[in-house]
């Protein structure tokens, strides 16, 4: 939707080690620091602010601002937005992708895995 953040859901798993993957979610089954990096191209034109968010535990924890400014200065444009963060996680902590746009209408996120994806792993 247009002017709010809405979740991205994944329809598709190219691996999941641990069955820690489900709901949409990322869900912490051992304790420790985590890299996450994900992007997201939406499939229409939007306008000035957007962005990409990883939430941790349904709430906000970093996101990437995307202002589109180029197409004859009309401001608009198909962006794929990029996110990438460490987070300290603890068991049951658990990790979701958001994205917000500004195009007036819905607008759908590609789902394509060679434009929109979600991954992460352990460090530490």
């Amino acid at each position: 939707a247009s002017g709010t953040a809405t979740k991205v859901t994944w329809s598709t798993e190219e691996f999941d080690v641990g069955g820690v993957f489900a709901s949409d979610k990322f869900t912490c089954d051992v304790a420790g620091k985590y890299h996450f990096y994900t992007a997201a191209k939406l499939t229409g034109n939007v306008l000035y602010d957007n962005y990409i968010a990883l939430y941790k535990n349904g709430s906000l924890f970093r996101y990437a601002n995307y202002f589109i400014a180029y197409d004859s200065g009309a401001n608009t444009g198909v962006p794929t937005m990029q996110l990438e963060s460490n987070l300290d996680l603890a068991v049951s902590d658990y990790v979701e992708v958001f994205v917000h746009q500004e195009s007036g209408s819905d607008q759908t996120v590609d789902g394509a895995t060679t434009a929109t994806w979600f991954t992460g792993y352990k460090i530490a």
